[in-house]
This record gives C-alpha cells, structure tokens and sequence, in this order.
C-alpha cells in the first residue's frame, strides 16, 4: 500500500514539474511585441483644428485672439490622437510558437524633446494575431505645451506645434515609453523594463 502510494505522489509530482517547466519555457519563448508611433490626428489647439495649417499666418482672428489670451497665461492646451502601431512577432517560425497575445494594459508616458509630457494608463483589452499587418492603439492626449517647449515668442511656440499637428506634421518629437501587459495561453505576462518607442522603426 505504501509502495502504491510513493507511486502515485511520484507520479503527480513529475505531472506538476512537466506542467511547471512547459510554463516556464513557453513564457521564455514568447518574443516581445513590437511597438512604433505610428502617427497624429485630430490636432486641436485652443480647441481648434490646425491639421490643414502650415504657417501662423494661416490663423484666423479669433484663432490669434484666443491663442494669444492663453498664451498670456502661460497656457498652450492641446488635445490630439497618438496612433502606437503594435506587431506580434509570435508567428510560428524560427522555432516559436504561434502565439495570439491580448494587450490587457499599457502603462506610458509621452515625451516632447525628451521633456515629459504627459502619462497615463490604457486598460481596452486589444488582441493581437500573430504576424500581419498588427494593430493600432489609440491614445488620447491633452496637454499643456507652454512648459516643455522652447520658443522665443508666440509664433515660433505656434510653428513649433505645427511641426507636430499642421498640414506638414510629423511625430518625430515624440517619444513613447511603455510596460505592456499581455495576456497569453501561458497567463499574464507584465514586461519588467520600459520600452522606449518612437516614430522611424519598431523597438
């Protein structure tokens, strides 16, 4: 009887370590998501659209008028959308496993010419499939520009944010910091280190 039961203990133990090893190695085998800014829209400063201005003379009177009364009290409110393009590389080949991983939470944090910006958490579950073209997250930002940018005086403050937000914008200035966390077959994974995400390539 003893024997039986030294037998069977055995046995469930080996099960466990198996099960516990499998965890292990899969979690280990799991690559990273690939993350990029992929873009701005819906620039809006003052609470108006500046996405089909170049220049400050594009401005409008009542455009200058409220911006100068802002800018007065060192206030430049901007709201816009970041696009974060996100890849799953867990396709199958080079000896991993086809992976589909779910982005439960994404804690970030926006840079502006490396001075911060703004932070904040995004917790919409997002699945994404192994390989393809990815997806897109999308995160909105409200801030004050006033305090992190470099100017002289009103219009190169304004030239500046059209950099960002007018006609011929880019998000280059930008820079993302993220810890995804991300659910798979093997439970919830949450990235120890911070990665840093910008617009020319995917990190």
């Amino acid at each position: 009887m003893k024997r039986k039961l030294v037998i069977i203990f055995v046995a469930i133990f080996f099960i466990i370590s198996l099960n516990s090893c499998s965890l292990f190695f899969g979690k280990n085998t799991i690559k990273n998501l690939k993350f990029k800014i992929d873009g701005i829209s819906a620039f809006r400063m003052n609470g108006f659209d500046i996405s089909e201005k170049n220049t400050f003379k594009d401005f409008g009177a009542e455009e200058v008028i409220r911006f100068m009364a802002s800018y007065n009290m060192q206030k430049i409110p901007v709201e816009f959308m970041l696009r974060l393009k996100i890849l799953n590389p867990n396709d199958g080949n080079s000896g991993t496993q086809r992976i589909t991983c779910t982005l439960t939470k994404l804690d970030w944090k926006l840079f502006l010419n490396d001075n911060e910006l703004i932070s904040g958490i995004t917790e919409t579950p997002s699945e994404i499939t192994p390989g393809g073209h990815g997806i897109t997250v999308p995160i909105r930002v409200s801030a004050n520009l006033f305090k992190v940018l470099n100017f002289s005086n009103a219009e190169s403050a304004v030239n500046i944010i059209l950099s960002l937000g007018g006609i011929k914008g880019s998000p280059e200035k930008l820079k993302l910091e993220v810890q995804p966390t991300v659910s798979t077959i093997f439970g919830e994974i949450t990235y120890p280190e911070k990665i840093t995400v910008i617009n020319k390539s995917f990190n």
